[in-house]
């Protein structure tokens, strides 16, 4: 089969159009990446936070059970 110069340049075409939509994925893909990194980043710190703030409560509340343990023991 001959490849006209027709042909030739419709390929061409096709192919930077192919290259232009890659180009145009990738970088989303990329966007898409980094938007996770940082939804991962902020997740991990809030369960940190929420995992300090009920460790800080559970220790209230340690506290006040001993503290009524011992009142109980006076008793």
């Amino acid at each position: 089969m001959e490849v006209t110069e027709e042909k030739r340049h419709a390929l061409n075409e096709l192919n930077r159009e192919a290259t232009i939509c890659h180009s145009e994925i990738a970088a989303k893909i990329t966007a898409l990446e980094f938007d996770a990194e940082n939804l991962i980043k902020k997740i991990n710190f809030a369960v940190t936070e929420g995992n300090e703030k009920l460790s800080a409560l559970l220790d209230k509340y340690r506290k006040i059970y001993d503290a009524i343990e011992m009142l109980k023991g006076k008793q």
